[in-house]
């Protein structure tokens, strides 16, 4: 969790326009996806991401969800961002999606959005 954190915080050093990450089928839960997501927030010429956490272990609990919210707000600091697209399929998220909405409300020049939350028990 801590390490995806850091990766996070890597890539925005990085003048990235366009991202696209592959995290499926690892173990990755809610509280580390909120510290990856917090890495986003000086990505200001980050314009697309695709971000796939499909088949990680994200649980329902409170904790989880608001990890999930954390993600949006990171990525809501990305002043340039214009698409997301975000997959977390088949994990146990039962809320949260909400905060990650209201969080990329504050993108001022989003243009496109995807979630793909299907097979969440």
């Amino acid at each position: 969790g801590k390490r995806l954190g850091e990766f996070a915080e890597g890539i925005s050093r990085c003048p990235l326009a366009q991202l696209s990450l592959l995290f499926a089928d690892n173990k990755i839960t809610g509280s580390a996806l909120g510290r990856f997501g917090r890495g986003f927030a000086s990505c200001v010429h980050l314009k697309k991401v695709q971000l796939d956490f499909k088949g990680n272990r994200i649980r329902g609990s409170p904790a989880e969800e608001a990890g999930i919210g954390d993600l949006g707000s990171g990525l809501g600091k990305c002043e340039q961002l214009a698409r997301v697209t975000i997959s977390l399929e088949d994990n146990q998220i039962k809320g949260g999606l909400v905060q990650l909405v209201d969080s990329l409300g504050s993108c001022q020049h989003l243009r496109g959005l995807a979630l793909r939350f299907r097979n969440n028990r």
